[in-house]
């Protein structure tokens, strides 16, 4: 196991601003750049850090902390995790515990542990000063709130902690972005999607509460914003999208989805350079025309089908957006028929395609069309040359309804093939890669059985235990999500789509 990772270097970098925030910018570049010119050319440890950055902090009075730096640091460095903060606003009481990605989670922790922690808060719009959680629970009576009024922790997200309110909060937060959404700035408005989306797919929270602070979002312009709502959204393990909440979920999103793609489709039109310098941009946009284009919108699909096919005529000169490539791809080839999809497997297989980028939007593509005997053809080419992955081929088109549909029968028309063509190992990994993949968009006990008939069949004896039981767990979970769909999720809908005139 490596003593430093990813996740290690993430978790330093995180403290390291929340202690910069509490300890204002200026007393902590003066103590870094200090303990950085002594520490210049010995080992050093992180006691050496908190205790040289001690003597700055003892040498002013501005910044006041409840104990020592060493102790606040030292109780968010060893220990695992991050605290979920919840406050209680009819009392002002805050609690900490550790957040957990599931409710029900067994994995093993200290419930005995208590971080230090720099609550830096608004309430109604405006900044109050830090406080301190250095208890399991404390009660701060500022933070009490009558009817109407709000508080939002974790001001600029500075602090390394989830957040959960009572569901008065939660229901003024909603109504606040509703009537005034830039009172919260945009890492605030981030902050509170991926709180309530994060503690609603962990158990903390009803689903409908998440929902509920996504009704503003026609007045949301900003496209991170979109790109974290929508990526919980199109989480695979709780999608909102069955057969019977489809039409609810068209309207729903449509609405407010519209104006920002048809922004965004203007400037594409015009002249997409204008967004050069834009990170976010790039990174999130594609992920909003693909939403659009997947419900439906006519607008994006004629847009997508438009681009792709000046690309078909003129394919030497790609003038197609890089961050819209896998849209254009997918719905151009989607909207398309046989000549567009031969197009893209012509440039797909050309020996010159340098860009690994365009290669996997192109591979994407090719799984899109609607065209079930192509989506047939294709598989049947994949598995006889052996030049492409089929593994990536199933999971592309596991993506798609129709898509799903095709692999699924060609997988168990063609099992015996695919047993013979590689090694035990190799085709265990990919019948356990699929049925996984297929488990989480299953919606009925059938399809589930039908899946548990296939690995006794299909997969090898000493396979087939652990993957039934893996597929009855996975069945539970999912039956359960479909049936609060079905129910709860559908009833929010219907009550929040009435004004929709998509």
């Amino acid at each position: 196991m490596l003593l430093f990772d990813e996740f290690t270097y993430d978790k330093a970098s995180a403290l390291l601003r929340m202690a910069s925030t509490f300890l204002t910018e200026k007393l902590f570049i003066k103590g870094i750049s200090s303990y950085l010119k002594k520490f210049s050319f010995s080992n050093a440890d992180q006691d050496d850090l908190w205790n040289h950055m001690q003597m700055f902090i003892d040498d002013q009075d501005e910044v006041q902390l409840p104990t020592s730096l060493k102790k606040i640091m030292d109780s968010w460095t060893w220990q695992k995790g991050l605290p979920l903060v919840t406050i209680n606003t009819s009392t002002g009481t805050l609690t900490q515990d550790q957040f957990k990605t599931a409710y029900a989670d067994n994995t093993t922790s200290d419930n005995n542990h208590t971080w230090i922690i720099p609550i830096s808060w608004m309430k109604n719009g405006i900044q109050q000063p830090t406080v301190w959680l250095d208890t399991k629970t404390k009660t701060f009576p500022e933070m009490t709130t009558m009817d109407n009024e709000w508080i939002l922790l974790n001001i600029n997200v500075t602090g390394y902690y989830r957040i959960n309110y009572d569901e008065k909060n939660w229901d003024n937060l909603a109504k606040t972005l509703e009537e005034q959404p830039q009172v919260l700035s945009v890492v605030n408005r981030i902050q509170v999607i991926d709180d309530v989306f994060t503690l609603a797919n962990s158990g903390y929270l009803e689903y409908e509460t998440a929902l509920s602070l996504t009704r503003y979002l026609e007045k949301e312009m900003e496209v991170i914003v979109w790109y974290i709502v929508l990526k919980h959204m199109h989480y695979y393990k709780k999608t909102l999208v069955t057969y019977h909440s489809f039409p609810l979920i068209k309207k729903y999103i449509l609405k407010r989805i519209k104006p920002i793609f048809q922004h965004y489709a203007s400037v594409l039109q015009r002249d997409f350079d204008e967004t050069a310098d834009d990170f976010f941009v790039h990174t999130g946009i594609d992920l909003i025309f693909k939403t659009a284009c997947s419900l439906g919108l006519q607008d994006c699909l004629s847009l997508a089908s438009g681009i792709y096919t000046k690309w078909m005529a003129n394919t030497s000169n790609n003038e197609i957006p890089q961050s819209i490539k896998g849209t254009v791809y997918c719905y151009g080839i989607a909207e398309g028929g046989e000549k567009e999809w031969d197009h893209a497997w012509s440039v797909y297989n050309k020996s010159d395609l340098a860009d690994i980028w365009d290669y996997s939007y192109l591979k994407h593509g090719l799984s899109c069309t609607k065209e079930p005997w192509l989506l047939y053809r294709y598989l049947d080419i994949v598995l006889f040359d052996g030049a492409h992955s089929l593994m990536d081929t199933f999971t592309d088109m596991f993506k798609n309804d129709i898509g799903r549909h095709i692999a699924w029968e060609f997988l168990k028309e063609n099992w015996h093939r695919l047993k013979d063509d590689a090694s035990v190992g190799e085709t265990e990994i990919l019948f356990e890669k699929l049925v996984t993949d297929l488990g989480w968009k299953a919606t009925s006990e059938l399809q589930f059985q039908e899946m548990q008939l296939f690995i006794t069949t299909a997969m090898d004896e000493s396979f087939q235990e652990n993957e039934v039981q893996r597929l009855e767990r996975r069945k539970k979970a999912r039956l359960e999500w479909v049936n609060i769909v079905n129910t709860k999720i559908i009833d929010w809908l219907q009550k929040n789509t009435l004004d929709s005139d998509l």
